[in-house]
């Protein structure tokens, strides 16, 4: 099928829609590291560190200058958080928490990097529970808030949850299937430009409900995609490729933007849960990129459209992706972000620093037992994560930069080999 064949139902008029902000605090978040000040530009869902001295704080007429957008941010715009961690290697607090208040799901996708966590039961997250969560995220200056589970819609306090988010100045985000009946929950998010991610895998009807297993989910998908159009907040819309996708994955971001989606993430399968029970079901990095590749032509036809690779390997993708090499935020930003920079907070108030085993390190602690700075301050767990070295072949790689020798896992055999190298060399 050619792909000037590809026709959404709703054609080129919603490419006129603005795209709404993110949550409610548009102050630039501030927060004060060894190496100077980490800040958060919510217009923009992105990251930047300026090399101010302590006067940033004394000096009222200070202005700061976006390097993305040219925004000009005056101390007025800006909140600031001062950790008590001020060391040199890692970050005063996590950049990003995702919450998972239900692990109970009505899909079952065979990609899922949760799949066999998944429990039918109506187990929750306690509102006690995440009131202290939430208290701790805001506490420690964490920028972004993803909720996750299971299927968030199915967890009861979904919408005081994400309120609360809002009002501590923290940027939400919700990843749904879109198929759960709670219309009073949609009006919520739409009206209050709730940023929301909607998976929706093929355009073929039978493809889709095939790798979620719901045979309704191909229309749920597509017309709450079109309601949240329709009402002027643009969905985040997911893809991950896979065997059932991969070889019309292009026909299927067509037709995305002609409904007149503007932003796509296409995933390639993390090596857990069920893609790593269900291997028969992965593609390898080649057939992805080709795939992303073939989407990303497509998309420069479209006006104000995104295509995000959500990767292992972005780098060798060649998208035009940009890096911020600053020797102090590498390390960082770049690799793996498990227990770097990313936590992960289930509905009993376990903390994961991965949803890889990590050689049984995973595991950081429990809210219950212990607040969330203490946790990520001390976590013997978190100092081996930490401390991983990469393999002695990444040493020499022109791509180092960014991948830092890969996720940690591939020191650790836990995802697809390195495409570069041959995986005797990552052994060594």
């Amino acid at each position: 099928m050619m792909s000037g064949d590809i026709k959404g139902n709703r054609g080129e008029s919603r490419e006129k829609l603005n795209n709404g902000s993110i949550g409610r605090d548009q102050r630039l978040r501030a927060r004060r590291e060894a190496f100077g000040y980490l800040l958060w530009e919510p217009e923009e869902d992105s990251q930047f560190v300026i090399r101010t001295e302590e006067d940033l704080l004394s000096n009222r007429k200070i202005k700061l200058k976006s390097p993305r957008t040219g925004k000009i941010y005056e101390q007025k715009d800006m909140i600031f958080f001062h950790n008590s961690v001020k060391r040199a290697d890692i970050l005063s607090g996590p950049t990003y928490a995702e919450i998972y208040p239900t692990l109970n799901c009505n899909e079952r996708c065979n990609f899922c990097y949760i799949g066999d966590k998944l429990t039918p039961e109506r187990v929750q997250m306690s509102r006690t529970l995440a009131e202290k969560v939430i208290s701790g995220l805001s506490a420690m200056g964490v920028f972004r808030v993803g909720v996750l589970g299971g299927e968030p819609f199915l967890y009861d306090d979904l919408i005081w949850m994400i309120d609360r988010l809002s009002s501590e100045g923290l940027v939400p985000s919700l990843s749904t299937n879109a198929t759960v009946h709670k219309p009073e929950f949609w009006k919520y998010l739409i009206d209050n430009m709730i940023h929301v991610n909607i998976p929706f895998h093929s355009y073929i009807s039978s493809v889709h409900a095939k790798i979620v297993d719901n045979p309704i989910a191909y229309g749920k998908a597509l017309s709450k995609i079109r309601e949240m159009i329709d009402g002027g907040n643009l969905p985040f819309v997911s893809i991950v490729a896979c065997k059932d996708n991969v070889d019309h994955v292009p026909e299927t971001i067509e037709f995305l933007l002609n409904e007149g989606v503007k932003h796509i993430a296409l995933y390639h399968a993390q090596n857990t849960g069920f893609t790593k029970l269900k291997p028969e079901n992965n593609i390898n990095f080649n057939s992805y990129k080709q795939a992303f590749l073939r989407s990303l032509e497509i998309s420069k036809r479209y006006s104000g459209t995104e295509i995000r690779p959500l990767t292992y390997f972005p780098f060798l993708l060649d998208a035009g992706i940009k890096y911020n090499l600053d020797i102090n935020l590498s390390r960082f930003l770049y690799g793996t972000l498990d227990g770097r920079r990313s936590i992960y907070i289930m509905h009993d108030g376990r903390v994961l620093a991965s949803f890889y085993d990590l050689n049984g390190k995973t595991y950081i602690g429990n809210l219950s037992e212990n607040a969330l700075q203490e946790l990520w301050n001390n976590s013997l767990n978190l100092e081996f994560i930490r401390s991983l070295e990469s393999p002695k072949v990444c040493n020499s790689c022109e791509h180092m930069d960014y991948c830092r020798g890969g996720q940690i896992s591939n020191y650790l055999r836990d995802i697809p080999e390195c495409p570069i190298f041959e995986p005797d060399l990552l052994a060594e």
